[in-house]
């Protein structure tokens, strides 16, 4: 009797699971105009550049409000070549940016740098809501702060900065 009725209530689960399958529609993909604006607040004091904060707040065909990650450079990319992660509660979008224009001042005498980069950037996938996420954007990177000195005590360009604030603004397309 006890292998009939599991019987009976597997074949009962099955009839109930393709009924169940048919009966609902396929998840649409969405697809639409983005914006994302951030902050990203970085320390080079150590030697190291370290991220100490970030926000990324995005707008469109996906509301949200996450951070920015910045991940290291693959084998093979170019210099103006950067990664970055999307990092939201539903998942993580992979982004690729390309610096296709940038404009720098450094005050000698203190050392405080702006800049501003203009940059063409892809989705390449992701995690979560944005496993198979796909975009581009084109947007701008306004990062200023503050170099350290050389010994000779010009100001050190090619060290991470001691403290670093990157304004970030993207617009595009999103799909996921």
């Amino acid at each position: 009797m006890k292998s009939r009725v599991a019987g009976t209530l597997l074949a009962a689960g099955i009839a109930l699971g393709i009924c169940a399958a048919t009966a609902l529609p396929a998840a649409a993909a969405t697809s639409g105009s983005e914006t994302v604006n951030g902050r990203l607040v970085t320390s080079g004091v150590s030697g190291t550049r370290t991220a100490i904060s970030s926000v990324a707040v995005a707008r469109g065909v996906f509301n949200g409000v996450g951070r920015i990650v910045e991940i290291p450079s693959q084998p093979g990319d170019p210099p103006n070549v950067s990664r970055d992660d999307l990092v939201y509660p539903v998942g993580t979008m992979h982004l690729v940016n390309t610096t296709v224009g940038a404009s720098i001042t450094v005050n000698p005498h203190n050392c405080l740098f702006r800049a501003t980069l203009q940059e063409d950037s892809q989705i390449t996938g992701g995690t979560g809501l944005f496993a198979h996420a796909s975009g581009t954007f084109t947007g701008t990177i306004s990062p200023q702060g503050l170099l350290p000195r050389n010994p000779d005590g010009s100001c050190a360009a090619d060290q991470p900065s001691l403290h670093e604030v990157d304004f970030v603004t993207f617009s595009g397309t999103l799909s996921f």
